[in-house]
Formats: C-alpha cells, sequence, structure tokens
C-alpha cells in the first residue's frame, strides 16, 4: 500500500513483508502480543530523525560530574547532562536506577523520557575499552587515535571515520584491515597505499581506483592481479621503478595536482560498477557481502531479511537499523548502534532482549523507557518492578502511547540530546 510521509508528504510503499515483519516485532506481555503499527515516515525521513540523534565530530573541554577530571565531550557545556569517563560511567560509583521515576499517564511519554535522560549521567564521548583515545567518539577496543569517529580495533590512527581493523593510517573513510594508508575511501586488506578507493587486498599502490590484488601500482582503475603499472599499462620492473622515482609524492602541491588529474581520469576512462553487491541474493543497495532478502541496505554484511540497514553485520529481521555490532542484532526496528534481539526505538544498546524506547542499556532485558542501565530487568523509567507488575503496567503504557500518537514512532529530533548541526543528519540531511 502506499502511504504520504508525515513530514516531507511524498509517497512511499509499506509492502505485504513490511506488514508482516511490523506485526512480529512488537512486545508481549502476558502472553498477549502487541504490534507496532507500519511507519508514518518515509524511509529517508525515518533515517534523517535516527541520524539527528548522533554527534560524531564536534567535541568540546567539560569536567567530569563525579570527579571534576578534565574531559573531552560530544556534549557541549550548554547541555543539561552530567558527564562522566568511561571508567567512571562503569563504576560502582552510581546507579542508574537512583534517577527512577512513576510513569505519569497525564504527560507525553517523549517528554517524560527526554527528563529522565538528562538527569542520568553519560559516557562523554562514548569511547569504550580503548586508550589514549581521548579526542575520539564511538570507537571501541582501541590505542593512540586522534579523531577518529565510529572505530573499532584501531591503532595508531588520525582523522579517519567508519574505520575497523586499521594501524597506522591518515585519512581513512570506510576502511577495514589496512596498515600504513593514507587518503583512502573502501579500501580492505590494504598495505602501504595511497589516495586510493575501493582498492582490496593490495599493497604499495597510489591513486589507484576499485583495483584487486595489486602491488606496485600508480594512477591505474579496475586492474586485478597487476603489478608495475601506471595509468593502466604495464611497465617492467626497472622501468617502473624508474618512472615512480619521478613523482613528487611528498610534495603537498604536487599531490594535490595528481589527485586532480587521477580523479579526471578515472571519471573519464573508469568502469564503476553500479553496485558492489558480492554472494548476496535478492538484495538491493550498495556495499554489501553475504545478504539474503536485504531491501535498501548499505555498507553490511551477512544481513537476512532486512530493509533499511546501513553499517551492520550478521543481522536478520531488521529494519530501520544504523550500525549493529558483529555480533548483530535480530527483530529489531528504529534503532541505531545497538546488538541484541527484540529492540524497537533503542540506540547505544548492548547485549540486550526485549528492549523497547532505551537509551545506552547494557545487558538487560525487558526494560521499557530506561537510560544508562546495567544489568537489569522489568524496569520502566529506571524504576524496578516485579514481573507481574511490569506485564500489568507496561500495556498501560502502550495504550497511552497508542492515543498520544507516540507508539511505534521513534525518538522525536525535538528531543535529541545534541543541536541538528552537530549531528551526522547534518551531513546527509543538511539544513542551511
Amino acid at each position: 500500500m502506499l502511504k504520504t510521509c508525515g513530514k516531507c508528504e511524498n509517497s512511499f510503499e509499506i509492502t505485504d513483508a513490511d506488514l508482516q515483519f511490523y506485526a512480529k516485532i512488537g512486545p508481549v506481555c502476558g502472553g498477549k502480543k502487541y504490534s507496532i503499527d507500519p511507519p508514518k515516515l518515509c524511509p529517508l525521513c525515518r533515517d534523517q530523525r535516527r541520524l539527528a540523534m548522533r554527534n560524531e565530530r564536534s567535541l568540546y573541554t567539560r569536567t567530569s560530574s563525579l570527579s571534576g577530571k578534565k574531559l573531552i565531550s560530544m556534549y557541549s557545556p550548554d547541555k543539561p547532562f552530567k558527564i562522566f569517563s568511561f571508567e567512571e560511567w562503569f563504576s560502582d560509583k552510581w546507579d542508574a536506577m537512583n534517577f527512577g521515576r512513576d510513569f505519569d499517564f497525564s504527560r507525553s511519554f517523549f517528554d517524560q523520557f527526554k527528563e529522565l535522560r538528562e538527569a542520568v549521567p553519560r559516557n562523554s564521548s562514548n569511547v569504550w575499552q580503548s586508550q589514549n583515545c581521548d579526542f575520539c567518539t564511538y570507537t571501541d577496543f582501541s590505542k593512540n587515535c586522534y579523531l577518529v569517529f565510529a572505530g573499532s580495533n584501531c591503532k595508531d590512527t588520525y582523522y579517519s571515520k567508519l574505520v575497523e581493523g586499521v594501524s597506522d593510517c591518515i585519512d581513512l573513510t570506510g576502511c577495514n584491515a589496512c596498515e600504513l594508508c593514507y587518503d583512502c575511501i573502501d579500501c580492505v586488506k590494504c598495505n602501504n597505499v595511497n589516495a586510493c578507493q575501493k582498492c582490496e587486498n593490495s599493497h604499495d599502490i597510489s591513486f589507484c581506483f576499485e583495483c584487486k590484488n595489486c602491488n606496485e601500482c600508480l594512477f591505474s582503475f579496475n586492474l586485478r592481479h597487476k603489478e608495475y603499472c601506471i595509468a593502466n599499462k604495464q611497465y617492467s620492473k626497472e622501468e617502473y621503478l624508474k618512472k615512480k622515482a619521478e613523482f613528487k609524492f611528498s610534495d603537498a602541491a604536487a599531490y594535490k595536482k595528481y589527485k586532480n588529474q587521477f580523479v579526471e581520469l578515472c571519471l573519464a576512462h573508469s568502469i564503476h560498477p553500479y553496485a558492489k553487491i558480492v554472494n548476496c541474493e535478492n538484495s538491493t543497495g550498495d556495499n554489501l557481502k553475504n545478504c539474503k532478502n536485504a531491501q535498501t541496505c548499505f555498507d553490511s554484511n551477512n544481513l537476512n531479511d532486512c530493509s533499511y540497514v546501513n553499517f551492520s553485520s550478521n543481522s536478520r529481521d531488521a529494519y530501520d537499523v544504523i550500525g549493529s555490532s558483529n555480533k548483530g542484532c535480530e527483530l529489531t526496528c528504529e534503532a541505531m548502534s545497538i546488538e541484541g534481539q527484540n529492540i524497537f526505538a533503542g540506540y547505544y544498546i548492548a547485549g540486550t532482549t526485549d528492549v523497547y524506547y532505551c537509551d545506552t542499556v547494557i545487558s538487560c532485558k525487558n526494560v521499557f523507557g530506561c537510560v544508562g542501565t546495567k544489568h537489569k530487568e522489568y524496569c520502566i523509567l529506571n524504576k524496578q518492578y516485579s514481573r507481574e507488575e511490569y506485564e500489568k503496567l507496561l500495556p498501560k503504557i502502550i495504550e497511552h502511547m497508542n492515543q498520544t500518537g507516540e507508539w511505534g514512532e521513534f525518538f522525536p529530533i525535538r528531543i535529541s540530546p545534541f543541536d541538528y548541526n552537530e549531528t551526522v543528519a547534518q551531513d546527509y540531511y543538511p539544513i542551511i
């Protein structure tokens, strides 16, 4: 069926498969299933709404609300949040349950959630299990990194975004398992590679596009298993090394000139695949690998029965998800940076099951509207309930949210913890 977006007023389609998905992802309380209504916004407006909750590159100086220690934070000083370091946030010196409160049926849920979120302390920059990575955000298991955003298992890397398993690299975007690389985009398993895009399993190449298993190549594109090539022309090793020595790669002005010339060369002569979809079945999008029934998905692998999923791995039955860990997610909708099962409307969720409308909860089960809770079960707005109390109260809240028009909707942009121009949404959906 066709629907009209409640924001941009463009038409979008809800398929029979979509309806089946929304019917099965809602919570079960007391043996009764509560389904999720189809979305009121089109996929692009839903994407914008989620991205407006994520600040990656705006950093500020703050003071820990617990220790007084100076911190680098993604929350500006004018924001109302208490800020803790990673070690403080995970310590036993505080308890998110101390901020619990009763649900007020005379008010909207989103307003109550906003007040709870402003009261609960926050991890200053969402840097987890990392060393000397103070000027990074959304980065984990890394060491000696500077201005790395959305990185994992990185070492001695600088000015990079969406990178995993890279070391001794500078200025990378969307690269994995690379070493000694500079100024690259979407490269995988490369070593000593500069100014390259979409290259794989290659080393000692510069200014190359869409080359695989290549060594010692310059200004080349669409090559496979080649070495000693310049502008896609084959040379002997001696000729190649002699010509390579003539280039002044260490000169900034010359480097910029080479890069501009290479862009023009690629635009004029290279072959650009319509999409990079490898070993996939019934899937659409780009940068997909080992996926089945993945519709309008991007930069992901090992997806099954997913739609509108980006930057995710090992997930199934998921819609409208941005970022899942390698452990993946299942039966998840309208979520960001998550890991677990049965998640709806959540962000920064790890190791959880049956979690709805939550922010930064770790290893929890059957929680609703919670912020900053760890290892909890049967909680609503950070307040502990018995199972019987939880299953009696949650249906009443769902009915209340149906009446206010909030049930089935992700958190509105108006309650984002960031200003719009601080967030990733400004990159993809700029408001001038």
